[in-house]
């Protein structure tokens, strides 16, 4: 992952101890190495696999950081049509926060037809994306995310209450969240 870069020995062997045997962590510890540049000193070092994600997404430009963190709420896969509802950006910007996204190895395609849809490369990138919100503009993001699947992607209601019902309760809104609730029970039963 570090190429034809020369490592100090210290840093070396500091992100090996650090990882204790974890190639993931051991891999975000060698791309947090990479974005932060030839300065690294080994007190830089994050010391756990949450603050290296943690600092890796606040490196992000703020449009990528953005449209991370929506799609973090929205779920482990997220349609692009989805996300291009959500975030009032230009498809320009959403297009190449996608690609840095992608160049991060924060998310990668995982399905091109019959439409563009992104997963995020561990659980843990997502959980610490989302993390990053306060909790309130977190709750604000689920009750948008639903209105906009309610409105633009019907389809998404009939087929997945279950996901509409998650996002309506974790947006601390019960009441709309009850009817989704109970139709995912009768689908499930």
């Amino acid at each position: 992952m570090l190429g034809p870069r020369l490592l100090d020995a210290t840093i070396s062997e500091r992100l090996v101890s650090q990882a204790q045997g974890n190639p993931f962590f051991l891999e975000e510890l060698a791309r947090s190495v990479v974005e932060q540049g030839e300065g690294m000193q080994p007190q830089g070092i994050p010391e756990t696999i949450q603050s290296v994600l943690a600092a890796r997404i606040d490196r992000l430009l703020p449009a990528a950081k953005r449209f991370l963190q929506t799609a973090a709420v929205v779920g482990a896969e997220v349609r692009v049509s989805l996300l291009r509802a959500l975030v009032d950006y230009p498809q320009e910007a959403l297009d190449e926060s996608l690609v840095s996204l992608q160049s991060g190895e924060f998310l990668y395609q995982s399905q091109v037809l019959p439409e563009s849809t992104y997963t995020f490369n561990h659980v843990l990138t997502r959980e610490m994306a989302s993390q990053t919100l306060l909790r309130r503009a977190r709750q604000q993001l689920h009750a948008h995310i639903a209105q906009v699947l309610t409105a633009q992607f019907p389809e998404s209601a009939e087929s997945q209450p279950e996901v509409l019902a998650h996002h309506y309760t974790e947006a601390q809104l019960p009441e709309p969240a009850l009817p989704y609730w109970q139709r995912a029970g009768q689908r499930a039963a």
